[in-house]
């Protein structure tokens, strides 16, 4: 072999000692990666269920939820008096300024359609009225099946992430009739969930037995929409 193909084997060990920082760098970031890529117990196949925020990692959602919360006025809180569900119209009414509103479909069935998989609909009803489907709880991490009828559908129930008495002691109590409306029916606040009582629910505290997403995207979820 000529002296000039045989690898100077002086120059790679140079090469290595003084790129190492680099190349070290590089694996921490294989690392971080592995270790924040979504549980796959905890996704969904793309395109069906729930809308959760869980396109980005979860470092990254805390950390445009503590640049948000940054921007968010402090204020005391209200006191509760005077609130009444009714303040915030019919509900699921979908005479609503919101996205999915006057779409000709109630707010409940528009988020049974966006949060179920699986869904048959009722006949006649140009595919508004949810038959069945089936729903991963994303608070409890629970599959139910779901079947429309008088001692079935509350097995579903639909949630607003931030309280409508919460948001009423937070300023909802100053907006006109309409606004309240849209908040009460704006799809970004609401969420189907197992309709359980919470008592019941047994939801789990520790992290180890709770879903990423209530242990992560609800609470940056909440600060978004304030």
């Amino acid at each position: 072999m000529p002296r000039s193909a045989v690898p100077n084997t002086g120059s790679i060990i140079t090469t290595i000692r003084t790129k190492w920082p680099w190349i070290l760098a590089g694996l921490l970031v294989v690392v971080l990666v592995t270790m924040l890529s979504p549980d796959p117990d905890d996704t969904l196949a793309a395109g069906t269920g729930p809308v959760a925020p869980s396109e980005v990692t979860d470092a990254q959602q805390i950390q445009m939820a503590f640049a948000q919360l940054s921007t968010l006025e402090v204020k005391g809180r209200a006191p509760k008096t005077g609130y009444d569900r009714e303040l915030f119209g019919a509900s699921w009414t979908d005479n609503v300024s919101v996205d999915l509103g006057r779409n000709g479909c109630d707010t409940r069935n528009d988020i049974l359609r966006r949060d179920l998989v699986d869904i048959t609909s009722r006949d006649r009803t140009r595919n508004c009225v949810v038959q069945s489907g089936t729903l991963r709880d994303l608070y409890t991490g629970t599959i139910i099946a779901f079947t429309r009828g008088t001692k079935t559908s509350d097995a579903v129930q639909i949630d607003h992430v931030v309280a409508l008495s919460d948001a009423w002691q937070k300023g909802a109590q100053l907006l006109d009739a309409q606004t309240r409306a849209d908040l009460a029916n704006d799809p970004r606040n609401l969420q189907a969930v197992d309709g359980r009582p919470i008592s019941a629910r047994a939801m789990p505290t520790r992290r180890r037995g709770c879903p990423r997403w209530r242990r992560t995207a609800a609470p940056t979820w909440r600060v978004r929409w304030k």
